[in-house]
């Protein structure tokens, strides 16, 4: 009920408001179409695609990673 309503959109936004550190990383699964919204809304670019672990999937996926500059 609660997916859609920007609620990971504005955590974020709050949490780069105190977070001055940067670059900052993150990555998704490539299949996480929410999650990289979420990033890029927030300023984040996709700056290229790897190989990762996925635990909870029990197998090796392609993340999209993004990183923040600004």
């Amino acid at each position: 009920e609660h997916w859609g309503r920007g609620i990971a959109s504005r955590a974020l936004s709050d949490f780069l408001q105190i977070e001055d550190a940067r670059p900052i990383h993150a990555r998704t699964a490539f299949d996480n179409l929410a999650s990289q919204r979420v990033l890029s809304r927030n300023g984040f670019v996709e700056s290229g695609r790897e190989r990762g672990v996925a635990q909870a999937r029990g197998a090796d996926i392609e993340e999209v990673v993004f990183v923040l500059t600004r």
